[in-house]
Formats: structure tokens, C-alpha cells, sequence
């Protein structure tokens, strides 16, 4: 059950999640970033909190997020998510203000066509990281062996970890906000 809910959330708070902040890919794609967000649902019996941010192409496509998954009464994990071209095989890794010294691999969980692919890391040692640093570097290998590499910003991660819910406000403001990029995206390419 913990499975099926948390896939639930987390594709919904893909789904919701718009953009915030523009930066460019070394390739000169542009990529909008979220903020950091908390909000809580409960599904049957079960009840849980999510905290997180995404990174999508301004024309709205879903790049990756980040969401920290609290489960009432589980022990909480950082469950990331790629678009289901990565390469399987190759797994996440996650690099603390760019550091490779402190950074941590995993394998993908799960890949489902309209999520994506899945790579829980459950050592809580990853939370503690998340709130001491300053920036988290996710990587993972695209199907052509190409490197993936989003560097979230962790200046608000805190603030909305131990904060209480989002205002449900501003998911409906972030929204707008990405049709709006997604509007001049599709204005520039004409």
C-alpha cells in the first residue's frame, strides 16, 4: 500500500509542480526549477507528507524531481524520479555541493511509463545532507549514455521540510506560472 500511495503523490505533485526559477544547461536547454514544497494527503488509512521540488523543460516536460517521502509512522526516504528514457542499468547518484566525496548511488525501483523511473534512497543520513548543504547534484545516464545532471537548490529545503503545508495557493500560482513559460517557449520557436 505505501508503494501505491507514495507512486500516487508522487506523480501528482509532478503533475502540479511548475516553475519558479530558469537556469541553462550546459547544452543551453532551459530548465525551470520549482520551489521547495510541502503538502499532505492521506489515502485510505494511510497518511503521508511530501516535500519536494522538480525540474522541467519550459515547455512543461518533467525532467526530474526530488520529493522526500514521510510515511505516518514509516521511516521516510528521498524517492527521485527520471523520465523512463534513462538508462535502467546505471542507477542515481546524488552529489552534496558538488562533491563527490560525499555522495551516494542507488538503483532505480521502478519504472512506469506515465511516472517515470523511480530510485528510493532510504539511509536517512541523505535528509541530514539535504539540510546541511547548499545545492544536491542529481545524476543519472540517459538511454544514448549521455550524463544527466540537474543541480537543485537546497536554500529553501528547510524552511519547507520543517515548515507546516504549503499554501494549496500556490500550487495553482505555479501552475500558471508554467503555462506562461510554456506560452513564450512556444512563441520563440515560431
Amino acid at each position: 500500500m505505501r508503494a501505491i500511495a507514495s507512486s500516487i503523490l508522487t506523480a501528482l505533485f509532478i503533475s502540479t509542480a511548475a516553475a519558479e526559477e530558469v537556469q541553462r544547461l550546459p547544452d543551453g536547454t532551459a530548465v525551470a526549477f520549482s520551489p521547495w514544497v510541502k503538502f499532505c494527503k492521506s489515502v485510505s488509512t494511510r497518511s503521508a507528507c511530501f516535500v519536494g521540488k522538480d525540474a522541467k523543460s519550459v515547455d512543461g516536460k518533467a525532467l526530474v524531481a526530488a520529493v522526500v517521502v514521510q510515511p505516518y509512522g514509516e521511516a521516510e526516504f528521498l524517492r527521485l524520479t527520471f523520465p523512463v528514457t534513462v538508462n535502467r542499468e546505471t542507477g542515481t547518484r546524488i552529489l552534496f555541493d558538488g562533491k563527490t566525496a560525499n555522495g551516494q548511488s542507488v538503483d532505480f525501483v521502478s519504472c512506469k511509463q506515465t511516472v517515470g523511473c523511480m530510485a528510493d534512497y532510504t539511509d536517512s543520513d541523505v535528509i541530514t545532507k539535504m539540510r546541511a548543504a547548499r545545492s544536491m547534484t542529481l545524476q543519472a545516464t540517459d538511454g544514448d549514455g549521455g550524463v544527466l545532471r540537474y543541480v537543485f537548490a537546497l536554500t529553501d529545503f528547510v524552511k519547507a521540510y520543517d515548515g507546516p503545508e504549503s499554501d494549496p495557493s500556490l500550487i495553482e500560482r505555479r501552475s500558471v506560472t508554467q503555462q506562461s513559460l510554456t506560452a513564450k517557449s512556444s512563441g520563440k520557436s515560431r
